[in-house]
């Protein structure tokens, strides 16, 4: 007995038409489900929000690069064989998108069960073609009009709140600029500007002579989102609600907060997506925060779960010759983000905060820089993946790419710069230039970072650049980055309401001030009130410089077995020049910082250390928890 349905009773439109309906229901429901994710479960996505319309839309793109051909060539064929072709690949391919967003499996496996679930779908669509053919008609137009809704949703609230916001201000020529600028995952080591034997940093040298220049800064964390929380709020680690799975929650107030309530436009361009998004908190206060680039061809081909997992795979990439990440952007659009912003300001005065991530993992900087300190290996892989063995040969060719990105940052800083020079604005400008936290090359027989409290994980640069009101001095002291917030709202005189305290009471005191005050002498005019008390009190803080630091890590799963974080929460205190860290097993280490080479060799079972390992031990005790294994 024969179906109804199973004489060529559809044309090539309508099949088409289930083919594009089918498309848009699969890339709804890996819309939805990246929401209930991200909102029901409270999950990280790392993901461009806009994904939420762009999925519908490239499986529908699929339809028609994949399946209207294979339609239109065989449309006299049978139409069993028609109707699987309107139904099997989109199925398929959707199939795969959902298994990829949530199933454990290995890519193999969710292709045999896409496979059986689209076999399936066809099976359901010949017994059910007129109906599906019904609904196609009604829910195509529909499911268009929601992907249209949701893409203004996406858009128009955004773009008016940033509107409403900058037209309430008004230009002020005697507030100053902050331009804070952090390079995501760059180490103090390999700069030139602390020492470092090749030329990394040739714009931060020039600028060091006008600067403060901190020669001992350090992350309170080896990752971007604690550190990042830090450097806006001045918390602790262990004060802030951030960590690998937990946003920036609402509680602490944060610079951009801060500027936007003194009448400042707030603006926040991020090359680093996974933890600098709107899903980590820290676009809290900003009129705009740039993030992914505008809806672009990258982002386009990056629009499924399919296509992510490809193209972010480096073997398939190099099959394609196609080195380069989709949609990663370089320090040029983070710049040209910023360009465009500052157009729109009218002399307005702004606080700025710019994310470059040219230097992170996978290495791949853009040319020149790419073969400015070595050339490619042909058969590199940038991917750093954890427990990965490399030859000293490779190794090298990673080191030459990170040095080859943080150089392309620098030379962006300088056109940067410039511009703000050509603008007449960079000598209003508070510039301050630090990083996130840095990196490992094997230094401890550890790679990348979030891993460890090894030195080369924390220690980063610092650098601040105003002079019309700072010195041009190198601090010696160590110095934790979460006091950058407080320095950044003390040199703007505003009344902070954040942790940690300004760095001032260190340059202060490095350069005493002229009975004129020195915030006051180089700029012209006389000082305030307010600067003398702040000048006088820095001096008497500045009395007291042995700084303790603390820094942290939580347990990550995932990392190999022989990585420190993998045992449990970590924990350091940074007291020049020792460190001593804590592992989540209880396992201990104390080093001395005076140079390189001692900062690798592990001093705790040493009897002279045993007194110093107690100070150390007890200072940890009475500061933070003892950490839990997990």
């Amino acid at each position: 007995m024969k179906h109804a349905t199973s004489s060529p009773s559809l044309s090539t439109g309508a099949l088409l038409n289930i083919a594009l309906f089918l498309a848009a229901l699969v890339g709804l429901t890996e819309t939805a489900l990246l929401a209930v994710a991200r909102y029901g479960l409270g999950r990280f996505t790392h993901l461009n929000p806009h994904f939420a319309y762009l999925a519908p839309l490239w499986y529908m793109a699929a339809v028609l690069v994949i399946v209207a051909p294979l339609l239109l060539a065989l449309r006299n064929a049978r139409f069993s064989v028609q109707l699987t072709l309107a139904v099997l690949p989109i199925t398929m391919i959707g199939g795969l998108g959902v298994l990829f967003l949530y199933a454990r499996l290995s890519k193999w496996a969710a292709l045999v069960l896409a496979a059986g679930v689209a076999i399936q779908a066809v099976r359901v669509a010949m017994t059910r073609s007129a109906l599906l053919l019904r609904v196609a008609r009604v829910g195509l137009p529909m499911l268009a009009i929601v992907i249209l809704v949701i893409a203004g949703v996406l858009h128009v609230p955004y773009m008016m709140a940033e509107r409403r916001a900058l037209a309430a201000l008004a230009p002020d020529e005697e507030k100053p600029n902050v331009l804070f600028i952090i390079w995501d995952t760059v180490r103090a080591a390999s700069l030139s500007l602390y020492g470092y034997n090749r030329p990394t940093t040739p714009t931060l040298e020039r600028l060091a002579s006008e600067s403060v220049v901190f020669d001992r800064a350090y992350a309170i964390a080896p990752w971007t989102l604690p550190s990042h929380a830090s450097l806006f709020t001045g918390r602790a680690f262990h004060e802030l609600s951030t960590d690998w799975l937990t946003p920036l929650d609402d509680e602490p107030v944060t610079l951009a907060e801060l500027f936007a309530r003194k009448g400042y436009a707030t603006g926040g361009f991020v090359a680093n997506y996974f933890y600098c998004s709107r899903e980590s908190g820290l676009d809290r206060g900003f009129h705009r925060y740039d993030v992914y680039p505008s809806p672009s061809l990258a982002q386009f081909i990056l629009g499924s779960s399919p296509a992510r997992v490809f193209f972010n795979s480096w073997g398939a990439r190099g099959a394609f010759g196609f080195t380069q990440k989709p949609g990663r952007k370089e320090a040029s659009g983070v710049n040209a983000e910023f360009r465009r912003w500052l157009d729109r300001l009218d002399g307005k005065p702004f606080f700025a905060f710019l994310n470059y991530f040219d230097a992170h993992a996978p290495y791949l900087p853009p040319s020149p820089w790419d073969t400015m300190f070595g050339p490619i290996l042909p058969s590199r892989d940038p991917s750093m993946r954890e427990g990965r063995a490399f030859t000293e040969r490779e190794l090298q060719a990673e080191i030459d790419a990170y040095d080859g990105g943080i150089r392309s940052v620098d030379d962006h800083l300088a056109l940067l710069l410039e511009d703000l020079e050509r603008r007449g604005i960079l000598d209003n400008t508070i510039v301050i230039v630090s990083s996130d936290h840095g990196e490992e090359f094997g230094e401890h027989g550890i790679f990348t970072h979030g891993n460890s409290l090894f030195e080369r994980s924390l220690h980063v640069p610092l650098l601040i650049h105003f002079p019309a009101r700072l010195p041009g001095v190198r601090v010696r002291h160590w110095v934790s980055i979460r006091d950058v917030a407080a320095t950044v709202a003390a040199l703007a005189r505003l009344d902070p309401g954040l942790g940690g305290n300004s760095l001032e009471r260190f340059w202060i005191a490095d350069r005493p001030p002229r009975s004129d005050s020195l915030m006051a002498a180089a700029g012209g005019g006389a000082p305030t009130p307010a600067d003398s008390r702040l000048a006088a009190a820095a001096s008497r803080a500045a009395l007291t410089r042995a700084d303790t630091l603390l820094a942290q890590v939580s347990h990550a799963r995932g990392h190999p077995p022989d990585y420190p974080v993998s045992k449990g929460d970590m924990q350091t205190v940074l007291s020049a020049p020792w460190q001593y860290i804590r592992g989540g097993d209880g396992e201990e280490h104390l080093f001395n910082l005076t140079d390189s080479l001692s900062a690798r060799i592990d001093l705790r079972d040493r009897p002279e250390s045993t007194s110093l390992l107690e100070r150390l031990r007890q200072h940890l005790d009475r500061t933070l928890p003892r950490p839990v294994s997990q």
